[in-house]
């Protein structure tokens, strides 16, 4: 039994895809699963496997796919579900983890420190190119 779904604009990084694709072989009755973005390579590889539907010809670049090849229905509708667990739970994990984003200018990266002395050697440097 196939399952395929696609999950417009859901994009995740491909390393992170394949720890999960990991995890949702473990499902009882898993023969085999793929956890990817659309991209070509991929839609190429879900179709050399013989996954069939047309849910691989609408996806786009930023499309996560996942396709299951299972025992039976019940199983396919587990190995889903244990697949969008995964990725709720990671992505929870991520944000609870404080992640930030770098600074992209040198003049952002001291308001992002949160150092004063350094922000305010900011300031004095930029008052003074002004003139």
């Amino acid at each position: 039994m196939e399952e395929l779904l696609l999950e417009k604009d859901s994009y995740c990084d491909s390393a992170f895809l394949m720890l999960i694709r990991g995890e949702v072989k473990k499902t009882a009755g898993v023969r085999d699963a793929t956890v990817a973005m659309g991209a070509p390579m991929n839609l190429d590889l879900l179709r050399a496997r013989s996954f069939s539907g047309d849910a691989p010809k609408e996806a786009a670049l930023n499309d996560l796919i996942i396709a299951v090849d299972c025992d039976g229905a019940d199983s396919a509708k587990a190995a889903v579900a244990a697949a969008k667990q995964a990725l709720m739970r990671k992505s929870k994990a991520a944000a609870g983890a404080g992640v930030r984003v770098a600074p992209t200018t040198l003049a952002a990266a001291p308001r992002r420190s949160g150092d004063a002395a350094t922000r305010g050697a900011t300031a004095k440097r930029s008052r003074w190119a002004r003139r």
